[in-house]
């Protein structure tokens, strides 16, 4: 869909192709948004006189983010999530922009929110684009805060991973923790090689700049910063998790094991004995005996328990090793004394472990 609009200061409003050289010669600048374009946009854009280049690039939709500068022109790449691919796997889709001194035209697919909130919020009356990059500028920072949501539920995705491995890790958390290995993956691949763009933008100068613009460039770059700071964030706290869960597995196979060996171990001199006791032959001590079953019987549970106070004093059943280890750990402080501006605070150790969360989401947030 083809959609024209002609922008200034004041506001802006739709035109068709035939007012499109009025409105270029006249106040304000004229942006051309083409929203699933097809091969009658491309020759429409050659009829407005941009480089070929340019052209091609737009056409080829299997770019990396880049910026270039052909003459007069600024032509830009960039990538964004697909907002209604969110729910299932999270897919990039690509927004090529050429910028001059009076043109702003934007190429994309019709999955690129951020083109489509801005579009509407000037259909409506936003006003204060007075020149085409500050509309670009624009766009990129909706761009930008259409991530933010994605980090949010990624934080909290994370935070119910490290409970369940904490409590009961179970083979969905595995599933959950690959998933969002891949997510976070795909989060960085678009804001890294953003980043780069976003710092030549400020560099290579888009045509009309004015002092004012590196403020807005450095803005756009501080947001990306930050979501490559979270993301090697992320990636170190899922590695972490993926140790966390693999030691809890094997911690839950060696009791499995310990509890099959102990059981092992109490039923073997009983086997013993019932073998023994159950051979065919004639003379066996005790046959005779008309109490011989019960001793024989009580023998075993004397052996069996024997056994069991023997485990437990080298601390491999009933918890001493725990105890020990709880006896060991009550003689730390309840409290950390942390000296701010002359006074001492006292911080519960307990309250210690919500110190990483919140300087991860103060990190986002700011």
């Amino acid at each position: 869909m083809r959609t024209i609009r002609h922008v200034t200061q004041h506001g802006a409003t739709r035109i068709g192709p035939d007012e499109l050289d009025a409105a270029r010669a006249g106040d304000g600048f004229v942006w051309i948004d083409l929203s699933g374009p097809s091969q009658d946009d491309a020759a429409f854009l050659d009829e407005l006189g941009l480089p070929e280049l340019v052209i091609e690039d737009m056409r080829d939709d299997r770019h990396l983010p880049k910026v270039d500068k052909t003459g007069d022109t600024l032509s830009l790449t960039v990538h964004g999530l697909d907002v209604a691919s969110l729910q299932d796997e999270p897919r990039t889709l690509e927004l090529d922009c050429a910028l001059t001194a009076e043109l702003l035209v934007t190429w994309h697919d019709p999955g690129v929110a951020s083109v489509q909130a801005v579009g509407e919020r000037l259909d409506r009356g936003t006003t204060g684009f007075a020149r085409p990059f500050l509309l670009l500028h624009r766009i990129l920072d909706v761009m930008n805060d259409v991530l933010l949501p994605f980090v949010d539920h990624l934080d909290r995705r994370l935070d119910v991973i490290e409970e369940d491995i904490l409590d009961e890790p179970t083979e969905q958390t595995r599933l959950e923790l690959y998933q969002l290995q891949r997510d976070v993956i795909q989060l960085r691949r678009v804001v890294v090689p953003q980043t780069e763009v976003v710092r030549r933008l400020g560099r290579d100068r888009a045509p009309g700049w004015q002092d004012g613009d590196d403020a807005l460039v450095r803005d756009l770059l501080d947001h990306l910063t930050r979501m490559v700071t979270l993301c090697d964030s992320y990636h170190q706290l899922l590695e972490s998790a993926t140790a966390s869960y693999r030691a809890a597995l094997d911690d839950r196979l060696n009791d499995m094991l310990a509890t099959l060996t102990i059981v092992s171990a109490v039923l073997l001199p009983v086997s013993v004995v019932a073998g023994l006791w159950g051979m065919n032959f004639v003379m066996i001590p005790g046959s005779e005996q008309p109490n011989g079953f019960w001793w024989l019987l009580g023998g075993t549970g004397v052996l069996v328990v024997l056994l069991l106070v023997w485990f437990g004093m080298r601390g491999w059943i009933g918890g001493g090793a725990e105890r020990r280890a709880a006896r060991r750990r009550h003689g730390l402080s309840g409290v950390l004394e942390v000296p701010v501006l002359g006074r001492v605070l006292q911080v519960p150790v307990r309250g210690t472990r919500k110190v990483g969360r919140f300087a991860r989401r103060a990190v986002r947030r700011g």
